[in-house]
């Protein structure tokens, strides 16, 4: 299976859309690491987010086209919904 790689839409474009819906993603393992070592290290008395920043955000659109990519999925995507 192909690399599966994303670039923040953020940097390839300074001034996306607004209605550019964008989520941030983390790996699980990741995830699963950080939040061990909170359990073990993190006593402050302020919550912590385990979370990317905000400038690693990536447009929905751009996952999906890489997921396509990745997968060598050639069939024409569906039209975008509408919003909720």
């Amino acid at each position: 299976m192909a690399s599966l790689t994303l670039e923040p839409a953020a940097r390839r474009h300074p001034h996306p859309r607004p209605a550019c819906r964008r989520r941030q993603f983390i790996y699980s393992l990741d995830l699963a690491r950080l939040m061990v070592w909170a359990l073990r290290e993190y006593d402050e008395p302020d919550p912590i987010i385990l979370s990317v920043g905000p400038e690693d955000e990536v447009a929905i659109g751009d996952v999906a086209r890489s997921i396509a990519r990745a997968m060598d999925f050639q069939a024409r995507p569906p039209a975008r919904a509408p919003h909720a």
